[in-house]
């Protein structure tokens, strides 16, 4: 039978994405007669007084039940940020107990075990991926259909694969809006880019405790084919940090930085929202006259001279390499602030091909 997935939040990321794909071909290829049940992005609650787990992907179905967290690692990042993995894998046990005191309580005769396992995504993995970490199971993308298919089968009927998916989740059901209100300490998040831009996606929020408009910067780096995405990530973060002397950058609140529930996968920076229409929206304002849409070409001129020189005169100058009408903003006093910096030349750092 076919599996169904039932997602409760959007991916995060793109590796999110390609776990779920590949799940749930894999549960389809096995035509179990009793069928697949996959929650995706739950939200799991096994008391009122503690918060809620956010728990990946969780399979239900005859074969058993498993919660699988996904990683956008490799066996380099995973050797070489050996104590970062291990303490997530002990995050990920205790996810499992939690889940399997939830189970218990509804399947109390002949509760079935809650297998857990990190599921990497990384292609190429590379070499001496381990295959245990701390006990907790690492899994391949390719090797996720051979796992499933000699794994025992009759351990939940369909009676009550339904009955412990129906009660984990009474109000099931699919969301589709792929929107992301949340993030770290911002909420209200509001995407300004396509969302088809899955490496760089820009947001507009608040802090949830100041109340600062902000505007975040949100990198997926499983999203890229890049060698090394995380060098592209800093490079914005980077420039403008470099120009935080100039009035014609925006303020940077928080620098470049993982978030912590994804180490490896995501990170963001983010700025004090200017509140500057860009120049592509105020050169439709017929109140914008011709004398100070020519003022502001000129002071636009001024200001780039201004940032060149606040680098050393001795290194590659600064160079923006992407002005357009939607990455110039329109300030105060009718100068410009300059945003998008992620195709900056910056000195002492190769281009990026």
């Amino acid at each position: 039978m076919a599996a169904k997935v039932i997602r409760f939040s959007a991916p995060v990321n793109a590796s999110e994405v390609a776990a779920e794909s590949k799940l749930k071909a894999v549960l389809n290829a096995l035509n179990d007669p009793v069928p697949w049940i996959v929650f995706a992005g739950l939200a799991s609650s096994s008391s009122p007084l503690y918060q809620s787990d956010d728990l990946d992907l969780v399979p239900i179905g005859p074969r058993g039940v498993f919660l699988i967290e996904v990683k956008h690692w490799d066996a380099a990042w995973i050797n070489g940020n050996r104590a970062t993995a291990e303490a997530e894998a002990e995050k990920l046990t205790s996810k499992a107990k939690r889940l399997a005191g939830r189970v218990k309580r509804v399947l109390t005769l002949n509760p079935p075990k809650v297998n857990q396992a990190f599921l990497v995504t990384r292609e190429p993995v590379g070499q001496n991926l381990p295959k245990k970490l701390r006990g907790v199971p690492v899994w391949t993308l390719r090797e996720l259909a051979t796992v499933f298919r000699d794994l025992p089968t009759g351990i939940l009927t369909e009676c009550l694969v339904k009955l412990l998916t129906g009660s984990l989740e009474p109000a099931a059901k699919l969301k589709l809006d792929g929107k992301i209100r949340r993030i770290a300490t911002y909420q209200n998040l509001e995407l300004l880019t396509p969302n088809e831009l899955a490496f760089h996606r820009i947001y507009k929020g608040a802090h949830q405790r100041t109340k600062e408009r902000v505007i975040l910067h949100l990198y997926d780096l499983s999203a890229s084919e890049e060698r090394n995405p995380a060098r592209q990530a800093e490079r914005e973060s980077r420039a403008l940090q470099m120009l935080q002397t100039s009035r014609f950058v925006p303020r940077v609140r928080d620098t470049l930085r993982e978030l912590p529930e994804f180490p490896g996968e995501l990170c963001y920076f983010t700025l004090i929202d200017p509140g500057a229409p860009t120049l592509m929206d105020r050169a439709l304002d017929a109140s914008w006259t011709a004398c100070a849409r020519i003022e502001f070409a000129a002071n636009c001129c001024t200001a780039l001279h201004e940032i060149h020189k606040l680098t050393d005169p001795e290194a590659v100058k600064i160079v923006h390499r992407n002005l357009c009408p939607r990455s110039v903003l329109v300030g105060t006093r009718n100068e410009p602030v300059f945003a998008d910096f992620n195709l900056a030349r910056l000195p002492s750092t190769e281009t990026l091909v």
